[in-house]
């Protein structure tokens, strides 16, 4: 890969970032290794934990109510997400993006009371 593995990684999830802005989201923190990175996606009530692990072949999607404990996207969406986090090890800025955006826009569908941050849904998460 031509970029570090954390800039690529960043980059997908910038791009991938359109389909939470109405929900408030920005890109936080940004750590990488040569194993993979991690990128924080933000909301004034949610912390979005993005990994990739090249060596694995996982992108992993874990949500966090702030102040509760991290869940994986699939214990929130269920099993058959587990497609959309394979990833290859020289996954690219696009693969990535593409798998992020079908997750992102999972969690817009399934819970945008959650993303919103209704007090009844964040309750459920805590």
């Amino acid at each position: 890969m031509a970029d570090s593995s954390h800039d690529v990684l960043a980059a997908a999830a910038s791009r991938s970032l359109d389909a939470l802005i109405e929900f408030g989201f920005r890109l936080g923190s940004v750590t990488g290794s040569a194993r993979g990175s991690t990128v924080e996606v933000l909301n004034p009530c949610l912390r979005l934990l993005l990994s990739a692990d090249y060596l694995e072949g996982e992108l992993g999607v874990a949500v966090q109510v702030i102040g509760g404990p991290e869940l994986s996207v699939g214990e929130i969406l269920g099993p058959e997400i587990a497609r959309m986090t394979r990833i290859s090890r020289g996954a690219s800025r696009g693969i990535l993006q593409a798998r992020l955006d079908d997750v992102f826009r999972a969690l817009v569908t399934e819970c945008p009371e959650l993303l919103r941050c209704e007090a009844t849904a964040l309750d459920a998460f805590r």
